[in-house]
C-alpha cells in the first residue's frame, strides 16, 4: 500500500469552505476526472450496490465497487473504491477540514492507494503522487479564493450560445416586459441563460435563483414561467425522492407523470405526492444552450445535502461519531433497517442529557426519540447484526427552495399560461396542505332585470377581476368560477385569511370610490375559507382540487353571512392567522353550527373586516388588536 498525505492552509474557515469541497461532482470533474458510468443493482438487505467505470485515457477500462460515502457535515468525508480491473486494487481517499486558531481551516487530503502488479506501482506515483495532488492543489486553493474573494470556485464548462441565441433572447425580451416583468429581472435572467455553467442549469430550481438574486421568489417564478411561454427556457416536472431527495424520474408534462416511481438508489418505491415529490425546474431552451451533462460522482455530500451524517457500522461493532447540531428535528435511518423510526429533536433544554446511543438492528418495533440541546453531541451506534449497516442522520425538514407542484398550482401565472398543464387523468395525487376560500355574491341574480343585462354582465365581469386581482396578491390563484362565486386556492391559511380581509375591506369603502361598474352599485360578497390536505384532480382538463377541506371551505362560505369571512375556531387559532387578525381592524363574533354534509358541529368565526378608524359594527365585538374573541 502507498500512502499520499497533502496539507493546505486555507484561508477560509471550514464553514465557508464546505459546500464547495463536499460537491465531488464539481471537485472530480474541475481534477480532470472523465465522466463516469454508474449502475445500481437492488441489495437483498436493503438500498442497492453501486459499481462505477470510465476508460483511462480514453482507453484502458477501469471499473469499481462504489461503497457508501461517510462523512460528518462541515468536518470530513471519505469513500473506498474496490476496483475489479486495472493498475490499482484499491483507493480510500479522506477529506478532513480542521479549524486553526487564524480562523483558517488546515485541509488534509490522504489517498490510500493498494496498486496492481508492476503496471500499478509504476503509475502510482505519477498519476497519483504528482498529477493528481498538482489538480487538488489547484481546485483547493480556488475554493478558497471564491471564499474570500467571491471569485469563481471551479473551472466550470460553458457550452457557447447556439446561433442566433441573441435574437431569440430579444424578441423574449420585448414579450416579458410587455406582460409587466420588470427589465432588470429580464436581464439577470438572459445572463444567468447565456453565461452559467453548465451544471447551474440543468436544474434551475427558481426559489434558489431568487435567493441568489436577491429578489422575490414568486416573482422569479412567474418570470421562468413567462420565459417558458416565450420560447428561452424549458420547464420539466421532476420526480423526487424522499430518502436521498434526488430527481429519479422527469416529465416535460404533468399528466405524464407516472403514479408511483423506484429510486434505484435507496432501492424504495414512492407514490407521486405534489407536495414533496413533484418538483418544477427550467433549463435553457435548446435554441439558447445545449448543455452538456455528465456525472463524475454520485454518492457524495454534495448530492444530498439534508444528510449531516453517514456512517458505515460493521457487523458486531460500536461506532462513535461526534456532530455539531443545530437547533430542528432530525431522523436517524438505515437502508438495511426497515419498521419504526428514529427521531431526534434538538431544542435548547436544562435537564437534557447530551449525546445519543442507539443500536441498529434490522428492524425496528418501536418509534424511538431522542431529545438533546444543540451543539456538539456525540452519537453512539451498536450494529448486533452479522452485516454492516449504513447509518444516516437527516434533516425532516423538506429543502425550502423546492418549487412543488403543489405550490405552483396557486400561482395566478401558471394556471393563465399552462392551463393543460393538469394531473394525471383518473388519479387524485396528494397536495399537502393548501388553503381555500369561496366567496357568493350576494343578490346578482336580480341585477340582470334591475340594471339591464349589459350593465350586469359587466359588473360581474369586473368583480372577477377585482377579485382575481386581491386573491393574487397574497399569493392566491383562483381555480374556477362557479355561476357568480370564486374558488380560490392560497399555499397557506394566512394568505387566504389577509385576501379575505382585503377583500371585504377594499368592498367596505364608499362605493363611490370604486372605478368601473362597481361605481354603479354597492357589492357585498360572503366568504368561507378553510385549510388542511386535499387532492389535485384532472377535473374536465383543468388542475382541480377535491377533498373534505375543499367541501368544508364551501361549507363554510354558505353558512356566511351578508359582509361575512366565515373559518372554524381551530384555523382562526392558529398562530400565523391569530396575528394577521390581531394587526388587522376587525370585528368578529362566534357560532356554533353545523354544516351540510358533515356529521360533527363547527364552532365558527365570524369575521367583518373594518375600515381603519372606523368603529365596531353592531351585533359583534372589535378584535383588530386582540385576537379572536372569546365567545359571549
Amino acid at each position: 500500500m502507498s500512502i499520499y498525505q497533502w496539507h493546505w492552509k486555507l484561508r477560509s474557515p471550514p464553514s465557508a469552505l464546505w459546500e464547495s469541497i463536499s460537491d465531488t461532482q464539481r471537485v472530480n470533474r474541475a481534477i480532470g476526472q472523465p465522466p463516469w458510468i454508474f449502475t445500481e443493482t437492488p441489495d437483498p438487505l436493503g438500498g442497492s450496490l453501486r459499481t462505477g467505470s470510465f476508460r483511462f485515457l480514453g482507453l484502458l477500462p477501469i471499473e469499481w465497487d462504489e461503497h457508501p460515502y461517510e462523512w460528518v457535515e462541515g468536518r470530513e468525508m471519505s469513500v473506498v473504491r474496490t476496483y475489479h480491473r486495472g493498475p490499482v486494487k484499491e483507493i480510500v481517499s479522506r477529506v478532513t477540514l480542521e479549524p486553526d486558531a487564524a480562523g483558517g481551516t488546515t485541509l488534509t487530503h490522504t489517498l490510500d492507494v493498494t496498486p496492481r502488479g508492476i503496471l500499478g506501482r509504476l503509475l502510482a506515483p505519477l498519476e497519483i503522487g504528482w498529477k493528481t495532488r498538482r489538480a487538488f492543489d489547484r481546485v483547493y486553493r480556488e475554493i478558497d479564493r471564491h471564499a474570500v474573494e467571491k471569485v469563481a470556485a471551479f473551472p466550470e464548462t460553458r457550452t457557447p450560445p447556439v446561433r442566433g441565441a441573441e435574437t431569440t433572447l430579444a424578441e423574449a425580451r420585448s414579450r416579458l416586459q410587455a406582460a409587466g416583468v420588470e427589465p432588470a429581472l429580464v436581464e439577470r435572467l438572459e445572463d444567468h441563460l447565456l453565461g452559467a455553467a453548465d451544471r447551474d442549469l440543468l436544474r434551475i430550481r427558481a426559489f434558489d435563483l431568487a435567493d441568489r438574486w436577491g429578489a422575490d421568489r414568486r416573482r422569479v417564478l412567474a418570470l421562468l414561467l413567462l420565459a417558458t411561454r416565450a420560447g428561452i427556457v424549458e420547464m420539466s416536472w421532476d420526480l423526487v425522492c424522499p430518502q436521498c431527495r434526488g430527481a429519479k424520474s422527469t416529465s416535460p408534462r404533468l399528466d405524464s407523470l407516472s403514479s408511483e416511481v423506484h429510486c434505484g438508489s435507496c432501492n424504495i418505491r414512492f407514490d407521486t405526492d405534489f407536495a414533496r415529490s413533484v418538483e418544477i425546474t427550467f433549463k435553457p431552451h435548446r435554441g439558447i444552450r445545449v448543455l452538456e451533462a455528465g456525472d463524475y460522482c454520485v454518492g457524495g455530500p454534495g448530492n444530498t445535502r439534508h444528510v449531516v451524517l453517514q456512517r458505515r457500522i460493521p457487523p458486531h461493532a460500536i461506532v462513535f461519531a461526534d456532530i455539531h447540531l443545530a437547533a430542528g428535528e432530525y431522523r436517524v435511518r438505515g437502508p438495511r433497517i426497515a419498521g419504526a423510526g428514529c427521531t431526534v429533536r434538538v431544542a435548547p433544554g436544562e435537564m437534557l442529557r447530551p449525546g445519543v446511543r442507539m443500536a441498529l438492528p434490522a428492524r425496528r418495533d418501536v418509534e424511538e426519540t431522542h431529545e438533546v440541546t444543540p451543539g456538539s453531541q456525540r452519537f453512539t451506534f451498536h450494529n448486533p447484526e452479522a452485516f454492516e449497516q449504513l447509518v444516516l442522520i437527516e434533516h425532516t425538514a423538506w429543502n425550502h427552495q423546492v418549487t412543488t407542484a403543489a405550490l405552483v398550482g396557486t400561482v395566478p401565472e401558471f394556471r393563465e399560461l399552462f392551463s393543460s398543464e393538469v394531473p394525471p387523468p383518473g388519479t387524485a395525487t396528494a397536495t399537502g396542505r393548501l388553503a381555500f376560500l369561496f366567496t357568493d355574491l350576494e343578490g346578482s341574480t336580480s341585477w340582470y332585470e334591475r340594471l339591464g343585462e349589459a350593465v350586469a354582465f359587466r359588473l360581474v365581469r369586473e368583480h372577477f377581476d377585482f377579485l382575481a386581482a386581491h386573491i393574487g396578491a397574497e399569493r392566491g390563484a383562483v381555480v374556477k368560477r362557479i355561476g357568480d362565486a370564486v374558488m380560490a386556492v392560497f399555499p397557506t391559511g394566512e394568505d387566504a385569511m389577509r385576501a379575505a380581509l382585503r377583500i371585504q375591506r377594499d368592498l367596505a369603502r364608499p362605493h363611490q370610490e370604486r372605478g368601473g361598474a362597481e361605481a354603479l352599485h354597492v357589492i357585498r360578497v360572503k366568504i368561507g375559507l378553510h385549510e388542511g390536505p386535499c387532492y389535485a384532480v384532472n377535473l374536465d382538463d383543468r388542475f382541480d382540487y377535491f377533498g373534505t377541506t375543499v367541501n368544508i371551505a364551501a361549507r363554510m362560505q354558505a353558512a356566511a353571512l351578508s359582509e361575512e369571512i366565515v373559518l372554524d375556531e381551530e384555523l382562526a387559532a392558529s398562530p400565523a392567522v391569530r396575528q394577521v387578525l390581531e394587526t388587522e381592524p376587525h370585528s368578529s363574533r362566534k357560532s356554533d353550527a353545523t354544516l351540510k354534509g358533515l356529521s360533527r358541529t363547527f364552532r365558527l368565526v365570524r369575521v367583518r373586516a373594518e375600515l381603519r378608524g372606523a368603529a365596531p359594527r353592531s351585533g359583534s365585538t372589535a378584535t383588530g388588536d386582540r385576537g379572536v374573541p372569546t365567545a359571549k
